[in-house]
């Protein structure tokens, strides 16, 4: 077995994470997980051997191993609060030069709502994570850890305690995020979430500005943003209690473009019809596992997709059902919620 199966493998265990076929995943510490080893072959380099019976000069190409370990801690949602954080320079010459901790190591906002999600707690545990190149990094869509480098390698030991580091800032930063106040030009979208009764485990946030938690079996959210041309944007999101499998995907006929087209010839992901005349007529529905797909969409699930993409386009893939799309004052918002609320409860139900 190479050294990224073993070190992979090793590290799935310690972790508490499933492997599956390109890497592995799950949730460590409370803080969900994906996990990649990759064994790559560094820039070639070509170097001469002199022979001394023939006074030649023979090329050699060389090209070293490397091992590249990649893990990501994902936000979902998203945050909105322009979050960047990276490091100041690569690990070695900060720790040659005396440069400890994370305002000495890390450059990150300067101003901002972001600053409210850097908390010292949180900027303890990224440093802790910061253990070699390219190192640790936030955005609004998670938090990131890499380490690339020719043997020798760390131990699993030494890999397992930097990312052991990290879940203590995810929470940081997720739990720093329900407080913070909605961007300039929302907070009207949080006056009227806040008047809507929600169900057991959905709770208001401010960043992003929406309803998240769980229904059942479903993680779900409803959020808000600023589109990019003006306006609002709402997404939703409700996850599978389990994926799907055969790859399905499941959009709106008329979204369904000739990319599309392309890519389900070439990977042979046939259309079938469930056996719902409105459902059928209004979606596109490709898997390799058709009866797998068609005990999933059920009819409160097909029903409840119908009613959502009615309002925004929706999308079912393997493991999530995700909506994004304008949305139109209190009525409208209020509208999804509640078609994204239904929904969640035909997917999550037992």
């Amino acid at each position: 077995m190479s050294d990224q199966k073993l070190i992979l493998s090793a590290l799935a265990e310690r972790l508490g994470l499933t492997l599956k076929a390109q890497g592995a995943m799950g949730v460590l510490d409370g803080a969900p997980v994906e996990l990649y080893v990759q064994s790559l072959v560094a820039h070639q380099q070509n170097v001469a051997v002199y022979n001394l019976q023939t006074g030649t000069l023979s090329p050699v190409s060389a090209a070293p191993a490397q091992l590249r370990v990649t893990a990501t801690l994902p936000f979902r949602p998203a945050l909105d609060a322009r979050l960047k954080v990276g490091i100041a320079g690569g690990y070695d010459v900060l720790r040659s030069t005396g440069r400890a901790g994370f305002d000495q190591r890390f450059v990150g906002p300067t101003a901002g709502r972001a600053l409210e999600l850097l908390t010292p707690d949180v900027k303890t545990a990224l440093d802790a994570g910061f253990v070699g190149d390219p190192g640790v990094a936030v955005t609004d869509a998670g938090i990131t850890f890499g380490w690339q480098r020719q043997a020798p390698y760390p131990t699993v030991e030494e890999f397992e305690a930097a990312l052991r580091a990290l879940p203590p800032a995810w929470h940081g930063i997720v739990g720093a995020s329900r407080a913070l106040a909605p961007p300039e030009g929302l907070e009207d979208v949080g006056v009227w979430l806040s008047l809507v009764p929600l169900p057991g485990g959905v709770e208001l946030r401010g960043c992003p500005v929406g309803l998240v938690g769980t229904i059942g079996r479903s993680d779900v959210s409803v959020t808000v943003v600023k589109a990019a041309g003006g306006g609002r944007l709402v997404r939703v999101r409700v996850a599978l209690p389990e994926a799907l499998p055969g790859a399905p995907k499941v959009v709106r006929e008329d979204r369904f473009g000739w990319f599309d087209r392309i890519v389900e010839a070439v990977s042979g992901r046939p259309e079938i019809l469930v056996g719902d005349r409105e459902f059928d007529a209004r979606f596109a529905v490709r898997t390799l596992k058709p009866e797998a797909l068609k005990a999933a969409l059920s009819a409160p699930v097909r029903q409840g997709l119908l009613a959502l993409d009615k309002l925004v386009p929706t999308t079912l893939y393997a493991g999530q059902v995700e909506a994004s799309g304008p949305v139109k004052g209190e009525e409208g918002l209020l509208a999804v919620v509640a078609a994204t609320f239904e929904l969640a409860h035909a997917i999550g139900a037992p």
